[in-house]
C-alpha cells in the first residue's frame, strides 16, 4: 500500500518497499498515468505497473486520485504481488478511503485557513497527529480486508469516525461523551494491531460535562505509544472520570513502562502534552494544569481537573 502527494512517494508499506522510497519520485508508469489524467485506474499485470525496477515484484493494483478542488494532489494505492488479483473489495475500500482522504485534505485546509490565529493551540494538536499512526491503521485494514471483510469495515468506519472528530469545524469546548467516543474509535484501532497486548477499561462516573476538544485523545495516544507498547505483554490503559467536589475529575492511567521521574520532564515529552498544559491553564487557570506521576516499570498517571463552574 503506499500514498504520494504529487509524484512525490510519502509512504510505501510492504512488498516493494525496498525501492519505492519515501522522499523519491514514483517509479511506476501508471501511478504516472492516473495523476495525469485524474482517473482511477485498475491495473492487472507488471507491465501495466510499469515500474522502473527491473525486480519489482507488483504485479496488479488499484490506484485512485486524492483531490482537493478539483485538483489531484497525490494518490493511494493498494498493490497485490499476484496478477489479476484485485477483488472488488480492494475497489471499494479505495474507494472509500480515497475519498475519506480527499474531504478531509479540504475540511483540514478550509479550517487551518479560517481559524488559524483564534485556535492555534488547537491547530497544533491537530498537525500533531501522528502520520505513522494513519499509514499503520490503513495497513491493518487492507490486510484485514483479505481474512475479516466485516472486520476490516468496522475499522474503516473507526477511523473515519477518528479523523472527523480530530479535524472537523467546531467549538473548542465539546462534550465529555464526545471526547470518549473520539478515544473509543482510536482505541479500536489500535486494539485491531496489538490484539491482546492493549486492553482498555473505562470507568465513567460523571454526568456529561464540557472540555476542551481534543484534550484526552492525545493523553491516551501518550499512553499507548510510550507506556504500553514498549512492554513485554502489553499492558492496559485506565480512563476514569467522576465528580470530585467543585470539579470534574479525569485520569489516564497506564500499567507501561513508566519512567524516572527525576530524569526526564514529562510535561514536554510525548503527543500534545506541553500544548494541554498550557491550555488547560489558559482556560482555567495555573492550578489546572496537568498532574503526572509516574515510576519505572509501573506506569504513568495523568489527572486533570475541569472546574464545574466552567464545565
Amino acid at each position: 500500500m503506499a500514498i504520494t502527494k504529487g509524484s512525490e512517494i510519502l509512504a510505501h508499506v510492504g512488498i516493494g518497499s525496498d525501492h519505492h522510497l519515501p522522499g523519491e519520485n514514483i517509479k511506476t508508469f501508471a501511478t504516472k498515468n492516473v495523476l495525469g489524467k485524474k482517473k482511477s485506474v485498475i491495473v492487472e499485470n507488471k507491465m501495466e505497473i510499469g515500474c522502473s525496477h527491473k525486480d519489482c515484484q507488483l504485479n496488479s493494483a488499484v490506484i485512485m486520485p486524492l483531490t482537493k478542488k478539483d485538483e489531484v494532489i497525490g494518490v493511494l494505492k493498494i498493490y497485490k504481488i499476484k496478477e489479476n488479483a484485485i477483488s472488488t473489495v480492494d475497489i471499494q475500500l479505495a474507494e472509500g478511503l480515497a475519498k475519506l482522504f480527499s474531504t478531509q485534505i479540504e475540511l483540514a485546509e478550509i479550517d487551518y485557513n479560517a481559524k488559524l490565529l483564534s485556535k492555534a493551540e488547537l491547530k497544533a494538536l491537530q498537525a500533531q497527529i501522528n502520520p505513522h499512526f494513519l499509514f499503520n491503521a490503513l495497513n491493518t485494514i487492507v490486510s484485514m480486508c483479505r481474512i475479516d471483510p466485516e472486520t476490516a469495515r468496522k475499522l474503516l468506519i473507526n477511523l473515519s469516525n477518528f479523523l472527523r472528530e480530530s479535524f472537523k469545524d467546531q467549538e473548542d469546548m465539546v462534550d465529555i461523551h464526545d471526547e470518549i467516543k473520539h478515544i473509543e474509535a482510536y482505541l479500536e484501532i489500535e486494539k485491531a494491531r496489538f490484539g491482546e497486548k492493549l486492553n482498555v477499561i473505562y470507568n465513567i462516573k460523571s454526568g456529561n460535562f464540557k472540555i476542551p476538544h481534543l484534550i484526552l485523545q492525545p493523553l491516551v495516544e501518550n499512553a499507548v505509544k510510550h507506556g504500553i507498547y514498549p512492554k513485554k505483554g502489553g499492558g492496559t490503559i485506565y480512563l476514569t472520570v467522576e465528580e470530585n467536589g467543585e470539579n470534574y475529575s479525569i485520569e489516564v492511567s497506564d500499567n507501561g513502562i513508566g519512567f524516572h521521574e527525576s530524569i526526564e520532564k514529562p510535561v514536554n515529552n510525548g503527543i500534545g502534552i506541553e500544548n494541554i498544559d498550557k491550555r488547560l491553564k489558559t482556560i482555567y487557570g495555573d492550578e489546572y494544569g496537568l498532574k503526572i506521576e509516574s515510576q519505572q516499570s509501573l506506569g504513568t498517571k495523568v489527572l486533570l481537573n475541569i472546574p464545574k463552574r466552567s464545565a
